[in-house]
């Protein structure tokens, strides 16, 4: 690892649902790194695969930061959850490099109700609405970052 450099690691399982939840959150937090600090890399280890020696790792995904010049001595991401802003915050807090906010782009929101083989999906903008329209529903509630849900 590059000593100048605050190294955000994910050590992951390529079967595990959160894991695969958690990828987007940290390509857009790359990205958003790269233009404003590139002081702070983040990079993924498959830990199935790759054996550290001195390294344990007992769940899925564990995020630890590798702060330059000072790589024997991690921190521990020990956040609830794995947002981008919650990582941000982690990344500020623990980070020895200069902090600049990072941008965002804001997400689309699909308002639309879609139907996908026979299943309507509900969002929040049309739960309202479709519940009222039927008298018998079938609803499922999931979670998309959920291994099990999908």
């Amino acid at each position: 690892m590059d000593d100048s450099k605050d190294v955000l690691v994910d050590f992951y399982a390529p079967w595990c649902g959160n894991c695969k939840a958690l990828e987007p959150t940290l390509q857009e937090l790359a990205t958003s790194l790269q233009k404003v600090n590139p002081n702070i890399i983040v990079v993924k280890i498959d830990i199935t695969n790759n054996e550290i020696p001195g390294l344990q790792i007992h769940s899925y995904p564990t995020i630890k930061l590798y702060s330059a010049n000072n790589k024997k001595h991690p921190f521990d991401y020990t956040g609830k959850t794995r947002t981008f802003e919650a990582l941000e915050g982690f990344l500020r807090r623990s980070s020895h490099s200069k902090w600049i906010k990072l941008p965002r782009e804001a997400p689309v929101i699909d308002t639309s109700v879609k139907e996908e083989d026979d299943v309507l999906v509900l969002t929040d903008n049309n739960y309202d609405l479709e519940v009222k329209k039927h008298k018998y529903l079938l609803v499922e509630f999931y979670a998309p970052w959920c291994g099990h849900c999908k």
